[in-house]
């Protein structure tokens, strides 16, 4: 059996600065079990982005279910972690846990997308 967190979620969505143990707290304690494996690469750029002042807070916040399980934002509360810097974000407490199937699924940015480039013909 998990312990139990040591910090509470809010009550209602808002922004909140998670600290590096706030962030390693909640990994430890209310990761859904589903979840998907942490991949380190990820980690490793947002972690750089949050060391070097390029995070940026944006509505793509962390998702706890009515549980207060980790929905979506595994691979961000890790890299506070990794990056030892406290970091604000959206936390939407109390959702819905069906739609845990449905968050973060879409497709991924290209590079050419990101740097406004026309797509490669084929």
């Amino acid at each position: 059996m998990k312990p139990e967190s040591q910090y509470r979620l809010p009550s209602e969505p808002m922004i909140l600065t998670v600290t590096p143990d706030m962030a390693g707290d909640w990994l430890e304690t209310r990761n859904h079990p589903e979840n998907r494996k942490i991949s380190a690469h990820t980690v490793e750029r947002y972690a750089k982005d949050m060391a070097e002042g390029r995070w940026m807070t944006t509505p793509e916040g962390l998702i706890f279910d009515t549980f207060g399980l980790i929905i979506s934002g595994q691979h961000r509360m890790k890299a506070v972690v990794v990056s030892q810097k406290s970091t604000d974000f959206w936390i939407f407490p109390d959702q819905l846990r069906e739609i845990f199937g449905v968050v973060d699924s879409g497709l991924k940015r290209q590079a050419a997308q990101l740097l406004h480039m026309p797509p490669a013909s084929i």
